[in-house]
């Protein structure tokens, strides 16, 4: 199911000014405001077509994308590891901490269903993301997946990162790399995961395009995903909340809740799993649903919650419309959007990991916005030259011996 990359790690002393969140963790303009402030972020290598500051359509934003990597690789700023590895790469966010294997995954198991997904995508930004993909022979964003926790993985990871990191970066999300190359750990590792079905917890959109580059190159038995895998006790969700922005008359929302849930007044917003926080006309909610325990995606709060409120509210009322708002921050935080919009909130807990796995393994596919994994891996501290179109490492300069 994995196999070693032959990974190229930025050097420390680039790793501030190259290493950029990953290009859909951020809005359009917000990405062009980093580019046109630091020449050297590796959000200049992933534009994309529809970025404010970009010119022409998919193929000029990945020359540009190209010509961007070719710069970095000329100027010394990654390093080439001596022999294919596997990468531990560490994220972390206050007392949350999180370690996973960056390797090559099969696109063979994404096309069959060894790697399963509980996320639609967009055909527009797929195709982006093709073009982008055909362009530039490197990977930097992996595909984040979980695996079942194996205490044989777990024991190899905790040996790699009992050393000092390769390069470390700070911040509010702080992060590191080591790197896992004994022949014995790689295949202890592999042998661990062989059986395994994975799951995609973020990247549905990459794993589309990928698989739409294989297909084109006629299935090339050797073509990968880039991904990191991540052990499912060891995952952050949080929820992606509603505003349903108005005018909304509150009787019609009170109406639609009635059969749905049971309301009580809340002095703050708890939601928990079951139970959601609503706001509406300047008071807070909880509404608990009934008849909630059912199998896969019909038993998620957010699935209910379209279903029999959202969606029924908007239809009957066109000038409504609802807006997604990460679980970042605060719920209460949600109630000054509302009174500016004379909307309402709802407030939702995440699903549980076993909850997407359920999903993903039943076949089915959860609402738009439904979880948000948190933190999420960076852009640009590890590449890997792709094998989907067996391009050649020669396409690009070779790393220039350069201290840092």
């Amino acid at each position: 199911m994995i196999r070693p990359i032959q990974a190229w790690v930025v050097r420390q002393a680039w790793a501030e000014r190259v290493v950029a969140p990953m290009h859909d963790a951020l809005p359009g303009p917000e990405r062009a405001a980093v580019r046109a402030r630091n020449p050297d972020s590796f959000l200049h290598v992933t534009r994309r077509p529809d970025d404010p500051d970009a010119d022409g359509g998919p193929a000029s934003s990945a020359a540009a994308g190209r010509a961007a990597l070719e710069r970095l690789l000329e100027r010394g700023a990654y390093v080439q590891l001596d022999r294919p590895a596997l990468v531990v790469y560490r994220l972390a966010d206050g007392d949350h901490t999180q370690d996973g294997l960056v390797a090559w995954v099969p696109v063979e198991a994404f096309a069959s269903g060894r790697v399963r997904g509980h996320e639609d995508v967009q055909p527009e930004r797929v195709a982006a993301l093709r073009a982008h993909l055909e362009a530039i022979p490197v990977r930097s964003d992996p595909v984040a997946l979980i695996h079942r926790p194996s205490a044989e993985v777990a024991a190899w990871v905790a040996r790699a990162t009992a050393d000092p990191p390769m390069v470390a970066l700070g911040g509010q999300v702080r992060q590191a790399v080591w790197v896992l190359d004994d022949p014995a750990a790689i295949d202890a590792v592999g042998d661990a995961l062989a059986d395994e079905t994975l799951y995609v917890a973020d990247g549905h959109h990459r794993v589309a395009a990928s698989i739409a580059c294989w297909e084109a190159a006629g299935r090339p038995p050797g073509a990968g995903v880039l991904s990191i895998l991540f052990p499912a006790d060891r995952l952050r969700i949080l929820p992606f909340h509603r505003l349903l922005l108005g005018p909304l008359d509150p009787a019609s929302l009170t109406e639609r809740l009635a059969p749905w849930a049971r309301t009580v007044p809340a002095v703050a917003p708890e939601p928990a799993r079951g139970t959601l926080a609503v706001y509406v006309d300047g008071r807070w909610w909880h509404a608990t649903l009934l008849d909630a325990a059912r199998p896969g995606v019909e038993g998620l709060d957010v699935t209910r919650l379209h279903r029999d409120v959202l969606d029924p509210l908007v239809a009957a009322e066109p000038a409504l419309r609802v807006e997604f708002v990460p679980g970042l921050g605060p719920p209460a935080a949600l109630a000054e959007r509302v009174g500016a919009e004379r909307g309402a909130a709802f407030a939702l807990a995440p699903p549980s990991v076993d909850q997407l796995l359920e999903v993903a393994d039943r076949g089915e596919i959860v609402p738009p916005k439904s979880t948000y994994f948190d933190p999420k891996p960076r852009s640009g501290l590890i590449l890997a030259f792709a094998t989907v179109a067996e391009t050649a490492t020669k396409d690009f300069p070779r790393q220039p011996d350069v201290a840092g």
